[in-house]
């Protein structure tokens, strides 16, 4: 007679089976929590550093608004008018157009 018996290795392995896929989720887990907070950091450093760039491209604007305003100012443009020479035209002739014929 033969006796059947079942195999208690068998529930032995399963718990090792879903143990290891258990560690694999969790590392997975892991590994995706810490890649995302480099990312983080990365960006966050970038954020700063393009920060830092607009702070310095903002007050490089100002200057050069600064040399403009001051180059059109009404002082110096009668100023550098002189000095080439032109005069003020009391009563200016503006260009005129002549009426358009139809033929």
């Amino acid at each position: 007679m033969t006796i059947i018996s079942p195999n208690r290795n068998q529930r032995a392995a399963r718990v090792r089976v879903l143990g290891a896929v258990a560690l694999a989720v969790v590392g997975i887990g892991v590994a995706a929590t810490i890649a995302s907070y480099a990312s983080t950091v990365r960006l966050e450093y970038r954020l700063t550093v393009a920060e830092r760039n607009l702070g310095k491209l903002r007050a490089e604007n100002a200057d050069l608004a600064d040399r403009l305003y001051s180059t059109l100012s009404a002082e110096n443009l009668k100023r550098t008018a002189l000095e080439l020479g032109l005069l003020i035209e009391p009563r200016p002739a503006y260009l005129e157009t002549a009426p358009l014929s139809l033929r």
